[in-house]
């Protein structure tokens, strides 16, 4: 892995370079009686005008771990240390001064900006240069946009209680609100969250209580993707079971945490279940065979039509597809269905090298397949995914390798809206830039990423990204004829 540690205060998500699939990936399947891929040709890539816009310049005032970087990779906001206070700081301009700030949190369409200040010995939540009421504290990491970016909640501590407060108006006082509990629906007309009463826990729904259990699992909360539906899992005594829109399901020894999930459709829950020291994946009311384990899954297509996951048997992993097993292997993982869920690739190792088996079919062999970097274009045409040979790097397109780097940065590599060209980060000695069909634009000390791949396609003649140049932090905007 390549990363690369520069000598300023500017603590942004470090770009790093392909790794190995760990011994551990999980496994995938080999679809049965799918349709060839059968990729069209990708024209030449074409030239490259870039537009740099400087938004920020890096100093020692800097806070670190302020830096926050908005979801379009457009903006930029931190907080710098001064004399007075600190100062909230987007894209270069002042925005506010406080005596402490922490939590900074952009809206999902970047337009708006969130954080934490002291104000008076307490805390308040700021949004929009607005001011809310003082609490004891608020929770750090609990600032939450709703996807349309219109409305902001989060957990506020008064008086030994913990609450919930939405668009400003306050919920009901409990002993604590789950961490990492707090969801919006999709559509962002619901909120859920779990709550602590006594010994018990329980989920609250748009400010209705659901029924008291030993315990809610943290991070299980979520709408289904037509935000008509809740599914959580809980324990009672030694078991433990998906609630569904207030429903038990079936009662288990275990649920795997981090498994549930709604199909595209959002009529069926699955999830992977643990009974008898045996796990299986459950489908609705449908369950799988058991195997000893399963490391990864269940995935739906995206036309909720078809299940895939990975299954351990004997230490050898294979993916299982529609109920159908494929080949076994050391290990697999990155099961990724193509958008129109005709096809399924997955990373596999096979002994010392590792590989990418696409609709059961063994693709080139490599030291290294990129972890996460498995990519079907939007037009379902093409295939793309980082592999390495040696301590060199490169992206391989159906079939087709591109020019080796020193480091390809994990999960930057994206496909244009039209399928026509792929941009990834680069490393290149110690320098980044932005590649396109393995071809590299300017280089720059860093290029910026935040929670996302670090490059935004805009169109299909257009791209930008964030880099670090000196002390400068550029929005650059390339179009791509």
């Amino acid at each position: 892995m390549l990363r690369k540690y520069l000598p300023l205060v500017l603590a942004l998500a470090l770009a790093s370079g392909l790794s190995a699939c760990a011994a551990n990936m999980p496994p995938t399947s080999t679809p049965t009686a799918t349709p060839t891929l059968t990729p069209t040709a990708i024209p030449p890539t074409p030239a490259r005008t870039p537009a740099e816009k400087t938004l920020a310049s890096v100093d020692s005032s800097w806070i670190k771990e302020s830096i926050t970087i908005s979801a379009d990779e457009r903006h930029i906001a931190y907080a710098l240390n001064g004399s007075s206070g600190q100062t909230v700081m987007l894209d270069g301009q002042q925005v506010s001064r406080y005596p402490g700030v922490a939590g900074l949190t952009f809206s999902p369409d970047g337009k708006r900006l969130a954080y934490i200040a002291a104000v008076d010995g307490k805390q308040a939540v700021v949004v929009d240069g607005q001011a809310g009421k003082p609490y004891d504290s608020v929770g750090a990491g609990t600032l939450l946009f709703s996807p349309d970016s219109k409305r902001l909640a989060y957990v506020a501590t008064q008086g030994g209680k913990q609450l919930v407060v939405v668009d400003g108006q306050e919920g009901k006082a409990y002993d604590a609100i789950g961490k990492g509990m707090l969801a919006f629906s999709p559509d962002s007309r619901h909120l859920a969250y779990a709550v602590k009463t006594g010994n018990q826990a329980l989920v609250v729904v748009d400010g209705q209580e659901g029924k008291a259990y030993d315990a809610i699992s943290q991070g299980s909360l979520l709408f289904s993707p037509d935000s008509a539906h809740v599914a959580y899992w809980a324990s009672a005594g030694k078991q433990q079971f998906v609630i569904l829109d207030g429903q038990e399901q079936k009662h288990y020894d275990g649920i795997l945490s981090g498994t549930l999930t709604f199909s595209p459709d959002s009529s069926r829950v699955a999830y992977v279940a643990a009974q008898g020291g045996k796990h299986q994946v459950v489908v609705g009311q449908q369950e799988s065979q058991a195997y000893e384990a399963i490391s990864e899954g269940p995935h739906f297509s995206p036309d909720g039509k078809r299940v895939a996951f990975v299954a351990i048997a004997a230490d050898k992993q294979f993916a299982v597809v529609d109920g159908q097993e494929g080949k076994q292997y050391n290990a697999i993982g990155y099961l990724t269905f193509s958008p129109d869920s005709a096809h399924l690739a997955y990373g596999a190792v096979a002994g010392q090298k590792q590989l990418v088996v696409l609709d059961g079919k063994e693709q080139k062999q490599y030291d290294g397949i990129g972890a996460g970097t498995i990519l079907f274009s939007p037009d379902s045409r093409h295939l793309a995914y980082g592999a390495a040979l040696g301590d060199r790097q490169f992206i391989v397109v159906d079939g087709r390798e591109q020019p080796k780097f020193d480091g390809i940065s994990e999960g930057s590599l994206i496909f244009s809206p039209s399928s026509a060209w792929v941009a990834y980060i680069v490393t290149i000695g110690d320098k980044q830039a932005v590649a396109v069909d393995g071809r590299p634009g300017k280089l720059f000390d860093l290029i910026i990423s935040g929670n996302g791949p670090g490059v935004i396609a805009d169109s299909a003649a257009s791209l930008h990204y964030l880099a670090l140049a000196g002390n400068d932090v550029h929005l650059v905007e390339e179009q791509v004829k």
